[in-house]
């Protein structure tokens, strides 16, 4: 029996709260929630997606925070996400901050973050994605601070 490393919920508009028994998959690859227009919200101990390479939160227009194990949380809560490649928050236009921790993603190599309206700051620690090659700020109207 093959075990999928791909969990896709893409486009599913019944899930408001994301289940943390999903997290038990052993190795999962990528999480595409695209699409997810009634998520609210994604459970905190994200920190068990060691091997997690591809998020995508893509219009995913009612998510207002970001897990702590993701951005806001402890660093070493974000370590255990090192292999995170590609980090799509496109259309999320609750999100109001990303994190501090953000430049902790180290292995992230695309950060797409276009038309998050309300998102004011971004962190200085930006800087510390060496691996970043793309990077998608359209249309965040409401971003005015690079701290």
């Amino acid at each position: 029996m093959k075990i999928s490393n791909v969990l896709q919920l893409k486009n599913y508009i019944f899930i408001k709260i994301f289940p943390k028994s999903f997290f038990e998959i052993d190795i999962l690859l990528e999480l595409d929630l695209e699409g997810c227009s009634r998520l609210i919200i994604l459970p905190n101990d994200m920190e068990s997606l060691t091997s997690l390479k591809v998020l995508n939160l893509d219009s995913c227009t009612k998510l207002k925070t970001l897990p702590k194990s993701i951005l806001i949380s402890l660093p070493n809560e974000l370590d255990n996400l090192i292999s995170l490649t590609t980090f799509d928050i496109g259309s999320c236009s609750k999100l109001k901050s990303l994190g501090n921790e953000l430049g902790n993603l180290i292995s992230l190599t695309t950060l797409i973050m276009w038309r998050c309206s309300i998102l004011t700051t971004l962190s200085k620690e930006l800087g510390n994605l060496k691996s970043l090659t793309i990077l998608n700020m359209n249309l965040c109207s409401g971003l005015i601070t690079l701290l």
